[in-house]
């Protein structure tokens, strides 16, 4: 972790005035953090081509979602890095299961923890809407090349880039719910454990 010099505490009580403020001086993990939860919700509604809350409606693409920050925590974990709680009662450990049931209560962890931001297009969905290459190097990208330094895999994330990229350079359609079946490839008949 990082030290907090006297401007970040300046700058912390400005803050103040809008609303609350944590300093927390474990900047690579809050990173971390905000990366797994842009990777689920950010690139489900982009490769799903629909609002967050769409995806994690569907009972298909919760599954993924979870798959997709389960990928997301075991690279940080291989990387060492310590994934801080943003929102009490919402550790992203619990996003690492390891059966069904595990799973599922993986997805209603996904959908309590991203629930406010249901009405909520991902920017990079916008960006493809509007024909700008959008960021999926940088969110669930990162994980896909961070998984390779550190051996870990993440076939979840892998998929979920290639459709995107597919789409930006015009060797697939834009994304729907039918990218679903390119992740239950992944775990046969479909059943995302």
């Amino acid at each position: 972790p990082g030290k907090m010099g006297e401007k970040v505490r300046v700058a912390a009580e400005f803050l103040k005035q809008q609303g609350e403020v944590r300093l927390n001086p474990d900047l690579q993990g809050v990173r971390w953090s905000k990366l797994v939860t842009n990777c689920m919700l950010s690139g489900m509604s982009a490769v799903l081509g629909c609002t967050c809350g769409e995806a994690m409606d569907d009972e298909m693409g919760a599954g993924i979602g979870v798959h997709v920050g389960r990928e997301a925590v075991r690279v940080a974990a291989a990387m060492g890095i310590r994934l801080p709680v943003l929102v009490e009662g919402y550790d992203f450990y619990d996003l690492d299961f390891h059966d069904e049931a595990g799973r599922d209560r993986a997805v209603k962890w996904f959908r309590g923890y991203c629930g406010a931001q249901r009405g909520a297009k991902a920017s990079m969905l916008q960006d493809m809407e509007k024909g700008i290459r959008c960021e999926i190097d940088y969110i669930n990208g990162e994980v896909c090349r961070y998984g390779k330094q550190v051996r870990t895999e993440t076939p979840f994330n892998d998929v979920l880039v290639s459709r995107i990229k597919g789409f930006e350079a015009g060797t697939a359609p834009f994304p729907g719910k039918d990218n679903l079946n390119y992740f239950a490839q992944l775990t046969g008949e479909g059943k995302y454990v």
